[in-house]
């Protein structure tokens, strides 16, 4: 396996995992080990009637980071592991 194909495969590994909401809302039941998904969403409950903006967006940017920063890093050899993938087969 070429080294672009592998790095395509652990960061979409890493995206799937950072954004898996469902699983997390499901079986982490304590506040300190929610993810940054389900404690946002929590947020968004409490202050649903009174949305307190500042706070949303901010999470949303810290929600965000990870996952730029993660494509920065590695976008060059995403691409081309994405367009070996492609031609091939």
């Amino acid at each position: 396996m070429s080294k672009p194909a592998l790095v395509t495969i652990m960061m979409m590994t890493f995206f799937g995992f950072l954004n898996e909401y469902p699983l997390a809302l499901t079986f982490i039941t304590t506040e300190k080990r929610w993810t940054l998904a389900v404690g946002l969403a929590n947020l968004y409950e409490v202050l649903r009637y009174k949305t307190d903006w500042d706070a949303l967006f901010a999470g949303l940017i810290i929600i965000t980071l990870p996952t730029m920063i993660m494509f920065l890093i590695g976008q060059k050899k995403l691409v081309e592991g994405i367009s070996i993938g492609g031609l091939k087969g």
